[in-house]
Formats: C-alpha cells, structure tokens, sequence
C-alpha cells in the first residue's frame, strides 16, 4: 500500500509486513510473524497525515483476527483488537485527517458488523447494531463530513448521515443482492466508487447527497457544518481542530437573539460533533446562525429548517 503522504514509502506484506521508503527498490521487515501471532495480514490502511501510521488487520489461521497498530513505521506493533467481536475483520479505513478516526468491518453473523474507534484503537464504539446481519466488506466515510459513511455489504452499500446512529439504503442504479466489496470516494469529482465481486463497478456521484449538508459559510475554514441541513428539530453540529483550543459555539436566531451555547469549553484537536436540538418555546422554523469560535477566530453557518 503506497503512502498518501509519500509516494516512495509503500508498504506490503502477509505475516510479516514489509516498509519500502525509496518506492520499493528495497524492503525492510517491520515485524516477526509471531507478533502477528503467525496470521497473515488481511487488510491495511495508512493515514492521510503520517507515512509512520498504519493499522494492519488479520486473516486468524490461528486463534483470532486481530488488529494492529503502528505509529512509528512498523518499529513496535500494538494489539489494538480490544472488544472487537470474535470475527473476521474485512476492511480498515483511516479518516483522511484525523488517523485516530478509524472504522472497520467484520465478517460473519450474529455481532455488528461495523464499528469505530476514536482514538486510535483505545475503544471501539458499534455502529452497525441496526445493519442487516449479514457480513460487512466496506467501508468509507465522507472525506468533508466525516460524519457521513458508506458501509458495503452482501446486499450492496447503505448510508448515515449521522455518525452511523441511523441507516439507509443506497443501491440505487445498483440491483439487487450486489456484494460491495470495496468503496472509495473520489475527491476529484465527488464521487462513490463501489467494487463488486462479479458483477462490476460502479460509481455514483454525491453532489445531491452533498447538498443536504450544504451550508452558507462564512468567516475561518474549520469545517464546520450541520447534518441534515434542513432540518425538522435536530441537528448534528460538526468541526474540526488542528491544534487543542478554546471554543465557543453560538447559536443565534434571525434577528441576533442568542439562543443557546451548545460548547464552551476546551477541545483537543481532531473532528468534533455534537446534536442540537430546538428548545421547547423556540420557533421551528426559518434559519439559525450557528457560530464557531476558536481562539479568537470563528466560522459561521446558516442552519436551516424545514
């Protein structure tokens, strides 16, 4: 797997994965197959933001599959499995800025088939409870709104708009029974890509699904958005942080009246989410100004509802 990072750092391998940093005119082993407890590698994700960071999951021709993790380009692999079920796990996807953000996919039946961890393996949260339990090949989340992910399975791919709390199909163009082994986004044309196994690929474009979260922004660039956009009484509020900071966010109606003041706090850095909800006495409907500030500087979006 080639480094988003650096074209020359590539990595590879089975029980024993292989680091090239010179685009594989040499190869140095980063680890002994015992410490994979003497199990192939099955899938692997680097990050986006460090060629020392990759998470590698195992094929378990003995004992169980397992998850590891270096982020130090293979120097020390940690077990970072957890309370992950006792399933194969099929795929590993890093977020694309913040590579403690990661999901994976399990096989068989009978346990979630979806989780994800926000801090890089310490825990793992279930999003996949309401999923059919079916096994999971694929998944990928919305490199803009890391809120919203695309899950592939053995009746094709579904879709959240909130963080996995809600599902929906997304088949369309699709026919039924597709299995949905890989996703990728295309950043360059927004659009979903989806590998099948035999019966092709396709690709959908997700303008229309990026304007249910589209905002009218304006100020700093923190990403900041809401999901769904409109909205009936509740929203989710994302951002994100390059750096530990102070902030603040404001929630304004029309004419400047303040609201409420879902966080004031300090946050570290990385993608951040919270729900907001209309409180009771409050009119539901028209738009609200939701401002971000952050030491000193602030973004602000209009949030709409229906």
């Amino acid at each position: 797997m080639l480094s988003p990072v650096d074209n020359e750092t590539m990595y590879a391998g089975r029980s024993v994965i292989y680091k090239s940093v010179n685009s594989g005119n040499s190869w140095a082993a980063t680890n002994t197959s015992a410490q994979f407890s003497d199990n192939p590698a099955l899938t692997m994700d680097v990050s986006s933001t460090s060629t020392e960071v990759v998470y590698v999951a195992t094929m378990p021709w003995y004992g169980r599959s397992q998850l590891f993790k270096t982020i130090n380009g293979g120097d020390e692999w940690v077990d970072m499995t957890g309370g992950l079920p006792d399933r194969i796990i099929t795929d590993i996807h890093v977020d694309v800025i913040d590579h403690d953000l990661v999901f994976v996919t399990l096989g068989g039946f009978e346990a979630s088939h979806l989780y994800k961890t926000t801090n890089g393996g310490g825990s793992w949260i279930d999003i996949g409870a309401s999923l059919p339990d079916i096994p999971g090949w694929s998944v990928v989340n919305d490199p803009v709104y890391p809120g919203i992910i695309y899950f592939g399975n053995e009746f094709g791919v579904y879709v959240s708009y909130d963080d996995g709390e809600s599902w929906a199909e997304f088949i369309d163009g699709m026919g039924d029974g597709v299995f949905a082994m890989d996703l990728k986004i295309s950043p360059s044309n927004n659009k979903l890509r989806v590998a099948t196994h035999g019966n092709g690929v396709f690709e959908r474009s997700l303008e229309v699904i990026s304007n249910v979260v589209d905002v009218d922004s304006e100020g700093e660039d923190f990403g900041l958005i809401n999901y769904p956009n409109p909205f009936i009484t509740q929203t989710t509020i994302s951002f994100k942080l390059t750096d530990k900071a102070k902030v603040n966010i404001s929630v304004f109606d029309v004419t400047g009246k303040l609201l409420d003041v879902p966080i004031n706090s300090m946050l570290n850095k990385g993608h951040h989410q919270i729900s907001w909800k209309i409180k009771d006495g409050v009119s539901n409907n028209g738009v609200y100004l939701c401002r971000l500030n952050v030491d000193g500087r602030s973004q602000s979006i209009k949030m709409r509802v229906k």
